[in-house]
């Protein structure tokens, strides 16, 4: 089981490392890695630590990525075409604020278990606006943390609104960004995206894109019934929030008996002992099998 880590990050250059390292313990694991272009510290920093690294791409065509914007999906397609040329049997989009709650070698056990599964969340919902109005994103960061930017930007979006004529065509769905998928279902979405540019188009002034672009594409495709709708990911948020909570050693271990194998968000500047606990366990379970 050849298993594909894709990674977005755009800080915390110690906290990624060690999940990238973490990740390569089991030799059935490799890593690419897209450092968002407004962080070129970082980018340099692991470009020149896994420089000889073997199993660690840190790519060079990066987005400026912005919560909401299609710049998220662009990043994660970038990702897909660099590791597509390794033919991985899956392939697991995550951030650099994620981290493992069971070990990989389990992982990987139950993937080979449900080869052709796709996992992914995918449900329909009626928040179509988000891909059918045309949203135009201010990319100042003060403005965009105006307290009333999202009321704004909706309303600017309903004044400029044109028919768009190509997504029209496609059930809508709606899921997480971060996902696990086959090698199948990614050659799938590439050749989509290179035969049908008008659909790439629409996304382009959509909002929160990177919720719908993946599963509309799968959704509406041979790969329907092969769609698992779980991304096997503990992720918390509190109501009407945007972003999930940092979650704690607690939130994990309530999990152990779950279908959860990653988990999200872990920030090491806010508690970094959870980060010590779930590496410390990983790690020792890793020996183990090398042993």
């Amino acid at each position: 089981m050849q298993h594909a880590f894709l990674i977005q990050v755009h800080e915390n250059y110690d906290q990624v490392k060690n999940l990238i390292d973490d990740i390569c313990l089991i030799e059935q694991c490799s890593v690419y890695v897209h450092v968002d272009l407004k962080a070129d510290a970082l980018y340099e920093q692991l470009s020149e630590n896994y420089q000889e690294k073997e199993r660690v791409t840190i790519i060079s065509d990066r987005e400026e990525v912005y919560w909401s914007n299609f710049s998220q999906v662009k990043a994660t397609l970038n990702l897909l075409k660099a590791a597509i040329k390794g033919n991985y049997d899956y392939y697991s989009l995550i951030s650099g604020q994620d981290y493992m709650i069971k070990p990989l070698k389990e992982f990987n056990d139950f993937l080979q278990e449900n080869q052709g599964q796709e996992f992914l969340e995918a449900r329909e919902r009626n928040n179509t606006w988000r891909v059918k109005l045309t949203h135009q994103h201010n990319r100042n960061p003060k403005f965009r943390k105006y307290r009333y930017y999202r009321y704004y930007a909706l309303l600017s979006s309903i004044l400029k609104y044109r028919p768009k004529k190509y997504v029209n065509q496609y059930q809508f769905y709606f899921g997480s960004s971060w996902f696990t998928i086959t090698n199948n279902a990614v050659t799938y979405i590439l050749d989509f995206i290179a035969n049908n540019p008008g659909f790439i188009a629409d996304f382009e002034t959509s909002t929160c894109g990177d919720e719908h672009f993946f599963q509309m594409i799968l959704m509406n495709s041979h790969f329907k019934p092969k769609i698992y709708n779980d991304n096997l990911r503990l992720i918390k948020y509190r109501f009407m929030a945007n972003s999930p909570i940092s979650l704690s050693i607690e939130d994990c271990q309530s999990k152990e008996n779950s279908s959860n194998f990653l988990a999200r968000k872990f920030d090491q500047k806010y508690d970094q002992e959870v980060l010590n606990q779930l590496r410390a366990k990983v790690s020792q379970i890793s020996s183990m099998v090398v042993d």
